[in-house]
Order: structure tokens, then C-alpha cells, then sequence
């Protein structure tokens, strides 16, 4: 794949908990976005980070709302999830940002913002976050590894890159 440039932008912080989370609006494919948090000393998300996040900040919560964003991985990382025949599922996520699978009592039980709709496949991972008007069977999240990675998301999200700032100061 050829290398792109990647793309100045002003990314915005957040706090979230303890941590510090940094958006850019700038429409940018998969290789783009992680090009230009690499460049700017950050990371993408993982998807525990990103549920767990989205989770504790109502704000950063209706930034992305009705966007897409890639995080990091691909459809290896959330394999596991998958009962094998499915190419979709509805998953719940505690706490932690930690998924899991729902059983039919939980569909009632577990808070629509805990719901994630999973779609499998081999492409990089992305994270759709609902409005209230779109929700799908309740989710409000949808965990995604078959958008194409030519497909722009709106937002790039990161986190500090602590192996590269340890790299820097050495």
C-alpha cells in the first residue's frame, strides 16, 4: 500500500476518569488516522478503552455521536466474541469496557449504553457510536471488521503513545 501524508490536524483533549482522551474532526481513512496519531505522539483506542471512555464522558459521548471512528486492531482481536456462524451479534460491556455475550434475559436487563452490535470479519476495527434516533435493536454502539479501510471516519481519537514519549526521552 502506498504511504500517504499524513494529515496535520488540532486535536482537542478530553479527560476522561484519569485518563486523557484526544479527538481531531478530520475525515481520514484507516491509514491516514493512524499515520496522524502515530505523528502526533498517539495511539488509537482499544475497543475496551473506547467502550470504557465513551462510558464515563457523556461529552466525548455526544462528540462522536452518529460518527464512525478506527481504533486499533482488526477482526482478530474480537474473533473470539463470535460464536463461529454468526457474522453479527449483540455483546454487552461491564464497567471496564470489557465485552461479552448477551443471553436472552439479559436483552431487557443490560442499559441500551451497554449494548454493542458486533459485525466479524478479517478488515481493521472501527466503532460507530448511535444517535438516539438510529439506535439498532437497542445498541448504541456498533463494533465493526468489515468497513473497508479506504472508508473515512469523521473523528480521530487517541490516546498518549507511552512507548513512543519512553523512545523520545531516551
Amino acid at each position: 500500500m502506498p504511504a500517504t501524508k499524513a494529515r496535520r490536524v488540532e486535536f482537542t483533549e478530553i479527560k476522561c476518569g484519569t485518563a486523557s482522551v484526544f479527538f481531531a474532526q478530520a475525515h481520514l481513512n484507516h491509514q491516514e488516522s493512524m499515520e496522524t496519531l502515530s505523528k502526533n505522539g498517539l495511539r488509537p483506542l482499544t475497543y475496551q478503552e473506547t467502550f470504557d471512555y465513551i462510558s464515563k464522558s457523556p461529552v466525548l459521548r455526544a462528540i462522536l455521536e452518529g460518527k464512525i471512528l478506527w481504533i486499533e486492531g482488526d477482526g482478530s482481536e474480537i474473533a473470539h466474541l463470535s460464536n463461529g456462524k454468526d457474522q453479527f451479534t449483540l455483546l454487552k460491556f461491564d464497567g471496564n469496557g470489557e465485552l461479552s455475550h448477551m443471553s436472552n434475559g439479559d436483552y431487557r436487563d443490560v442499559p441500551s449504553a451497554n449494548i454493542v452490535y458486533a459485525h466479524f470479519g478479517p478488515g481493521p476495527l472501527s466503532v460507530g457510536v448511535h444517535n438516539g434516533e438510529s439506535d439498532f435493536m437497542r445498541a448504541k454502539y456498533n463494533l465493526s471488521a468489515t468497513i473497508p479501510p479506504s472508508a473515512y471516519a469523521a473523528f480521530v481519537v487517541g490516546v498518549r503513545d507511552e512507548a513512543l514519549a519512553a523512545a523520545k526521552r531516551k
